[in-house]
């Protein structure tokens, strides 16, 4: 009965645990949208084969798109000179999967 009593109060609090990082992750989420949100550049991300992942509304009116014509597709799409920025990229880094890199691309 100890060991079921034990297990108990060791899952809920496991539990507990998760709900508050989910609550953490959501906030530092929402407060991030907001900087982005707010930004006068346009920002956005992609992934490693160039697929936009994320904008923000700068980058709706930089190229007067709406997201979800944008969101999916090709980066190469909307900017110039990015395949061979890219390939450079993965020259230089292959990250392995729990890794992220980040890159900076000043584009006028």
């Amino acid at each position: 009965m100890l060991a079921l009593a034990m297990t108990g109060l060791m899952l809920g609090a496991v539990v507990s645990e998760r709900h508050r990082l989910l609550r953490v992750l959501a906030e530092s989420e929402s407060r991030r949208r907001a900087v982005l949100n707010t930004a006068r550049d346009g920002v956005l991300t992609i992934d490693a084969r160039g697929r936009i992942q994320s904008i923000n509304p700068a980058v709706e009116q930089l190229f007067g798109l709406p997201e979800g014509l944008l969101i999916g597709h090709d980066v190469r799409e909307i900017v110039d000179g990015v395949p061979d920025l890219l390939a450079r990229m993965s020259r230089i880094t292959c990250p392995r999967a729990a890794e992220t890199t980040t890159w900076e691309l000043d584009a006028r």
